[in-house]
């Protein structure tokens, strides 16, 4: 028959190896991080010679909760791993972008090349603090 103390120590044992942490595991795509809330417009970028183009019909606003709504009232959810953003739910469902920096994605074709548009966050970033993987390069 085993001691009292035996059948307690080898709880506390079993215990601590039960609550020690275990090394966190990186997401398959990346960090999971959000965007900034608020507008972002979509355009055709321009150049020296010509104005960019809006393209309002592929606007969209960040809300809580990693979601976006559309005009016309729509609204979905979306994954941000690393630099790649998913559109995962609602009526963008299927769209890809590339992050470019906190404040500008470009949207990806079918085979992951990058569309000659654009969006950006209305307005001005804060802070990069939150995702320095993606502050813009100097």
């Amino acid at each position: 028959m085993m001691k009292p103390r035996r059948i307690f120590a080898r709880l506390a044992v079993a215990v601590a190896l039960g609550l020690t942490p275990l090394s966190a595991q990186a997401a398959p795509g990346g960090q999971l991080h959000t965007l900034i809330v608020g507008r972002w417009v979509c355009e055709q970028p321009g150049d020296a010679t010509r104005a960019p183009v809006r393209r309002e019909a592929d606007d969209f606003w960040v809300v809580q909760d990693s979601s976006y709504r559309v005009r016309g009232g729509g609204r979905g959810s979306y994954l941000l791993l690393g630099g790649q953003l998913a559109m995962t739910s609602g009526p963008f469902e299927g769209r890809r972008y590339g992050l470019d920096s906190t404040a500008t994605v470009h949207p990806l074709g079918p085979d992951g090349a990058p569309l000659p548009q654009r969006c950006v966050k209305s307005g001005t970033p804060s802070v990069y603090v939150d995702m320095p993987e993606a502050a813009p390069k100097n």
